[in-house]
């Protein structure tokens, strides 16, 4: 026998009405990648360490936010193409970066930014 779950009616459903589904918007194929839920203090090695140990290749380019608070990081890591950019979010998301802090080690989460390249100046 098939079974058939139906999800509309959950409240967390992002097709639950008209209005969430105008605000669901799928993002575009860029080189660049937002990255967040890391811990404060993240040096540019232990990212790339992430993706070295994925066997994919290192980002060509870093940038890390000023931290708002000090419970995590976050910022863009910017590849020389979109097909290297895609395999890195595949390997990299949700990837377990060691917490200094804590036995629980903090899980990347990895998304492909809005930017189209990583400014040399952030607004603070």
């Amino acid at each position: 026998m098939f079974l058939q779950a139906l999800y509309t009616s959950q409240q967390h459903s992002r097709i639950a009405s008209s209005l969430r589904i105008e605000r669901t918007v799928p993002s575009n194929y860029v080189r660049i990648l937002h990255f967040f839920n890391t811990p404060p203090g993240l040096d540019e090695d232990t990212l790339k360490q992430v993706f070295l140990d994925g066997e994919v290749t290192e980002p060509k380019s870093i940038k890390l936010f000023p931290s708002k608070t000090e419970r995590s990081s976050s910022g863009l890591l910017e590849f020389a193409n979109i097909s290297e950019a895609l395999e890195a979010l595949v390997i990299g998301n949700h990837a377990p970066i060691p917490n200094p802090n804590s036995k629980f080690p903090f899980i990347m989460k990895l998304c492909f930014s809005s930017s189209r390249h990583i400014p040399n100046k952030m607004a603070e």
